[in-house]
């Protein structure tokens, strides 16, 4: 019901052959070099489920809270997106009664990577500057296209067991909403943090997670 070493290396493994072939079959570096990148168009919150299905433990199962919001026609790329797709699993509480519920949460919003307001495209560093409480993640798949200059993915120096965050930033050049978009993958425990079920993912995991939500787009 966590992540062990065994199941952390089945995962790191296949998610990569999975991200690949879903992301960058038949692309070769100089088609992706013109491609960019922005939040997959999803038609329900049970198929962002399937898509991250390889990093949700058994018994979490979907929020009826979760739920997408569409302005315009986004899937042609006029308008705007979001989701918020929550995974609940509740415990007893046999210290003192009641349940621990748990969640893992994976969010994507159509704002976030500019953080000037006037809209200039912010940079990498005024980026980890404003956000202190993070760092980045450095995997070589964001270091190619198409992510490359298009997505930045940090993690939160505290993280723990119970209570932990990453985020992706998406290239805001493409203007969805003014100023990129974000997408949040995280979790937390509404009783104490040594309850908690869900380890914190490693990098590896959590980059495959964001690739799996992401989607090319012709600049």
């Amino acid at each position: 019901m966590r992540f062990s070493t065994k199941f952390i290396a089945i995962v790191s493994s296949s998610i990569i052959l999975v991200s690949c072939s879903k992301n960058d079959e038949g692309q070769s570096s100089q088609e992706g070099d013109n491609k960019g990148v922005r939040l997959k168009y999803f038609e329900s919150v049970q198929a962002i489920g399937d898509e991250v299905d390889f990093v949700l433990l058994p018994g979490f199962e979907l929020s009826e809270n979760s739920g997408i919001r569409k302005f315009g026609d986004y899937q042609n790329g006029v308008g705007s997106y979001e989701y918020n797709c929550s995974w609940i699993k509740n415990t007893p509480n046999n210290q003192g009664g009641g349940l621990n519920q748990e969640w893992v949460n994976i969010e994507g919003i159509p704002h976030g990577w500019d953080i000037n307001d006037n809209h200039e495209k912010t940079t990498k560093e005024e980026l980890l500057q404003e956000l202190k409480g993070y760092e980045e993640i450095i995997d070589q798949r964001l270091l190619e296209a198409p992510y490359k200059d298009h997505v930045i993915v940090l993690k939160k120096k505290a993280n723990e067991k119970g209570n932990w965050r990453f985020e992706a930033y998406i290239d805001p050049s493409h203007r969805i909403d003014g100023d990129g978009q974000r997408a949040e993958f995280s979790s937390g425990i509404y009783s104490l943090k040594e309850n908690a079920i869900y380890d914190v993912p490693p990098d590896e995991v959590v980059v495959s997670v964001f690739i799996q939500i992401l989607e090319t787009i012709d600049e």
